[in-house]
């Protein structure tokens, strides 16, 4: 259980360290990773929106800004190899 006690961000925190491991998934295909990236994104903007900060422990604050930088790298990374799918 989280230290506040609350089931949601015991889950939410649960949810982060899975998607953390997921994202280490080379033989993921490229529209489950996709899918990966744009659902852990929602998730984490909501955490970080919903949430102040000091309801976590500042392990728990590094492994969610860590897990939102590698989503950044990721999407960046895709569109840099495949520009012409994020053209308009």
């Amino acid at each position: 259980m989280h230290d506040t006690s609350s089931t949601l961000l015991s889950d939410a925190m649960v949810a982060v360290h899975n998607l953390n491991e997921r994202l280490d998934d080379a033989w993921l295909p490229y529209d489950d990773r996709m899918g990966l990236l744009a659902c852990g994104s929602i998730m984490l903007d909501s955490l970080t929106s919903e949430f102040d900060p000091d309801n976590f422990t500042e392990e728990e604050v590094d492994l969610v800004n860590d897990t939102i930088t590698r989503i950044n790298a990721a999407l960046n990374e895709i569109m840099e190899e495949q520009p012409e799918d994020f053209e308009e």
